[in-house]
């Protein structure tokens, strides 16, 4: 007996098990299926009939066929349009775990790739554990673990185990209490999180409100009835608004569509910290940010989704005239989108009624990927193939895995080294590798292999030998020069930024702690000085060194090498204190402070001490002025800048000030800078100059209104630039804008 739904010709294997429910999930799965071809069509219909056979002869714990689970889940992932691999592996994926039928059954039955895809599904089912307050246990960390390195493999694995958990939750209602709250405190911990890693928006709301449901059922409904009144309440104040934004887009010729957002209840929940130490989700606020049912629906939100990006920065504009903004709450993540690609204009206003209005503009590819999130790269490109940023990312954190020495430590080095920003750079067979920004080829070297990175003694980057503390950027390609006979340099730790660079370098001074640290300290210190402020240590006074030492707790100058060799001293710090400055004449002997007054600090942006002052936004070509301190090393200011006046306070009381300058020929990196911008009160004369700075590659990080009359406003615009010229350039253009009257520095 043969069932026949269009292209798909499934036998009726057992009408015990392939009943009517099955039969309903097997013509919705057939309608999804449009974008495949015949081909492809008839390998699903295979896996089916397979998959059919192997669960035959089970049930859920609702009574219901088991077949009703792959074919639910494979409608989900059909949903996310992918490949005829995944949705195989999607009727396939419990299998192995719950039949006879082994991997090489699969293999042989449907080849390698689906195999591979259906062997990380399995190893990635009966994840255990209990969800202590916010951290995961040992045994969850565990499984994140499996988790992590199954999707490093393939990322379609991610996706379908993303739809089996969302159809288990759907589906909990039979299973016991204690089930079901640990499914969903274990969906908490990892699935949720890791969707919105994955910018699958949609998807971490519907998980995380499965999983509240699933703990607190009663709870949940009750919540649901209070949170659906104060939404009745609230329909009418969205829906005024949105009548008021579409009068205004149309009157600007500017075709939208424009939403109400809503905010899923779990987010809710967890925003008035209601949720017990049981529960905890990504919203979770601190005790002071706690808030109340209304204040949190008191908050409105609108998304305006627009046919392209310049429209973007339109209605920006428009809405800033329309309404008032509320200071400091704009993000551009058009032109600076989060890692997941997320893209999308963030504003913040003051609605009528003194009620805020969260404001979301984006294009509707944009939309499609803040809702999808990487899903979304098979919806509209159908390839199996994951951009290589979040591909990166999960093999980074495959790679942290297999580094760490247990789960704490695994779970600690995940967060430490993924707050950092990322470059990707290349190995010469063209393997990817993740590095944190500022990384050099030793770093390089150490995520590659411990032993490139213990023996190596030089580079080549884009086939041009570098120096090995050279500042690596994405796209690169590196090539490390090794000798067997080699061992790691000790003064690598003064440039390196990763953790496994820095752990190896560490344990190696460690272990070799009858070397001779003072020569090792000695010529650091040596290199930092001549390097930076062309003296030797011989130039040094011993009445500098004397106050120096005195002043660090130091018995003498072999034990400041010492710890400069451990690390536990900065050579350029050191430097820094030691150098002659108008503070400190008498640093130099011989007399030669008088000649060398003009000696200054080379500031470049390879030295991981520098830290650019936020009160003043130095950039190069301005005069500046480096303050050393012993806790946080050189900040670096704007020579006229108030914090650094011999007037302020503050400023005597802190460490000496030296001399710096900009190294020529610097290598060109974003500077964050802030313009004050005086001009006409126009409607559209924001989105003019948000559109002039991104037509100018300039980054855009926040605008704020300062103050505003009746006549003037005047903005504070937060960007990134290169350097002086690059933003005397940026402001040229911008006083060319009709209605922008002056533009100054903050």
């Amino acid at each position: 007996m043969q069932l026949s739904i269009k292209n798909f010709q499934f036998p009726l294997l057992n009408m015990g098990s392939t009943g009517s429910k099955s039969l309903d999930e097997l013509r919705a799965l057939n309608k999804k299926l449009n974008y495949m071809s015949r081909k492809d069509r008839a390998i699903v219909s295979r896996a089916f009939r397979y998959a059919d056979d192997a669960h035959k002869n089970q049930t859920r714990y609702s009574g219901e066929p088991y077949i009703t689970h792959p074919l639910a889940v494979a409608e989900t992932v059909a949903d996310m349009k992918l490949d005829v691999e995944a949705i195989a592996a999607s009727l396939l994926h419990d299998v192995v775990e719950d039949t006879q039928y082994s991997i090489q059954n699969i293999e042989e039955n449907f080849g390698g790739n689906i195999a591979t895809i259906v062997d990380g599904l399995t190893k990635l089912d009966n994840i255990k554990g209990n969800v202590i307050d916010t951290q995961l246990s040992p045994s969850q960390s565990e499984n994140f673990q499996k988790l992590v390195l199954a999707t490093a493999k393939d990322l379609r694995v991610i996706l379908i185990k993303f739809s089996d958990r969302l159809h288990n939750l759907k589906t909990v209602g039979s299973l016991s209490p204690e089930r079901r709250k640990r499914m969903a405190k274990e969906t908490m911990a990892i699935y949720a999180p890791l969707a919105n890693r994955l910018g699958m928006e949609k998807l971490r709301m519907e998980l995380e409100d499965l999983s509240f449901a699933a703990v607190y059922p009663m709870r949940h409904e009750l919540f649901k009835s209070a949170v659906e009144k104060a939404r009745a309440f609230r329909r009418d104040y969205i829906d005024k608004n949105i009548a008021t934004i579409e009068k205004e887009m149309k009157a600007n010729s500017i075709k939208c569509k424009i939403i109400g957002r809503r905010k899923n209840l779990a987010g809710i929940y967890s925003k008035m910290s209601l949720g017990t130490r049981e529960w905890v989700s990504s919203d979770t606020p601190s005790v002071a940010d706690r808030k109340s049912l209304q204040q949190i629906m008191d908050v409105y939100g609108i998304r305006i989704v627009v046919s392209s990006v310049s429209n973007c920065y339109r209605v920006l504009g428009i809405m800033h005239s329309l309404y008032a903004p509320i200071p400091r709450r704009f993000k551009d993540y058009i032109a600076n989108s989060k890692k997941n690609g997320y893209q999308s204009l963030h504003t913040s206003l003051v609605g009528p009624n003194g009620f805020p209005l969260e404001i979301q503009i984006r294009t509707e590819e944009m939309d499609n990927v803040a809702e999808s999130g990487i899903a979304a790269h098979f919806i509209y490109k159908n390839s199996p193939e994951s951009p290589a940023q979040l591909y990166s990312w999960l093999q980074g954190l495959a790679r942290i895995q297999a580094e760490s020495a247990n789960t704490s430590d695994f779970m600690q080095r995940a967060r430490q080294e993924f707050s950092l920003d990322e470059i990707f750079v290349y190995t010469p067979d063209g393997d990817l590798i993740s590095l944190p920004k500022g990384a050099t080829p030793v770093d390089f070297a150490y995520a590659v292999h411990t032993d490139l990175g213990a023996r190596c003694i030089a580079c080549e980057v884009d086939r041009v030998p570098a120096p090995l503390n050279a500042r690596l950027y994405t796209g690169q390609v590196i090539k490390i020069i090794v000798d067997p006979n080699s061992a790691p340099d000790i003064a690598w730790s003064s440039s390196v930024v990763t953790p496994k660079a820095l752990s190896h370098i560490a344990n190696y001074s460690h272990n070799q702690r009858n070397i001779d640290l003072y020569g090792v300290g000695e010529k650091m210190l040596r290199d930092s000085l001549m390097s930076h402020f062309s003296h030797g240590l011989n130039d040094i006074s011993e009445e500098s060194w004397s106050i120096y030492l005195a002043k660090h707790g130091l018995n003498d100058k072999q034990q400041l090498y010492e710890k400069i060799s451990l690390g536990e001293i900065t050579p350029l710090v050191a430097a820094a204190h030691l150098i002659p400055t108008s503070n400190n004449p008498a640093a130099v002997k011989g007399g030669k402070a008088s000649k060398k007054q003009a000696t200054s600090i080379a500031i470049n942006n390879k030295l991981a001490i520098i830290k650019y002052a936020k009160c003043c936004h130095p950039i190069p070509g301005d005069p500046i002025v480096a303050i050393s301190t012993k806790q946080d090393g050189i900040n670096i200011h704007r020579d006229k800048c108030s914090n650094v006046s011999p007037k302020n306070h503050k400023a005597k009381k802190s460490s000496s000030a030296i001399n710096a300058h900009w190294e020529e020929d610097m290598e060109k990196d974003d500077f964050l800078v802030c313009i004050r911008c005086e001009t006409a009160k126009d409607a559209n004369l924001i989105s003019r100059i948000v559109n002039t700075l991104a037509n100018n590659q300039v980054a855009v990080q926040e605008v704020t209104t300062e103050h505003s009359t009746a006549n003037v406003k005047v903005l504070l615009i937060t960007m990134l630039t290169h350097n002086r010229e690059h933003l005397e350039a940026i402001i040229s253009k911008l006083l060319l804008l009709n209605g922008v009257n002056k533009i100054s520095r903050t």
